[in-house]
């Protein structure tokens, strides 16, 4: 069953800041829509927008995913990466770091097939991929 939503569509106490912290961006999540821990088999497709020159550590997610970067620029890893770069992170794959332009930060469009609980940052959840 198709799902169309438009970002006008998007109410604002679906909105969410992330206050961010060491190796994690400071983000405002704008959801489509979004798989939860009730709805794990759901899709979810999100605006994520991090603002000028926010970092985030090598990470990975217990899901495949796309990313579309859609607005501004940065690096991911070792690449210069700028509209309409699209990543694709296999699920247990770290990426990154990512670092966000210091003048414009970057919004990235991301896609996921199911429930993904966030981020595993390294080196703390080494130990999840050394069980994988």
């Amino acid at each position: 069953m198709p799902i169309v939503v438009a970002y006008e569509e998007i109410q604002p106490d679906q909105i969410r800041r992330n206050p961010g912290g060491p190796d994690r961006p400071v983000s405002t999540n704008y959801p489509f829509f979004r798989a939860t821990r009730d709805t794990p088999d759901a899709p979810s497709a999100f605006l994520a927008q991090y603002d000028p020159g926010d970092r985030s550590c090598t990470h990975f997610h217990t899901v495949d995913q796309f990313q579309i970067l859609v607005r501004g620029k940065g690096t991911l890893g070792r690449h210069e990466v700028a509209p309409y770069y699209v990543h694709f992170s296999r699920a247990y794959t770290p990426y990154g770091p990512l670092h966000a332009d210091e003048t414009t930060g970057w919004t990235f469009m991301t896609l996921r097939t199911r429930y993904d609980a966030g981020a595993q940052r390294l080196p703390g959840a080494l130990p999840i991929l050394q069980q994988v």
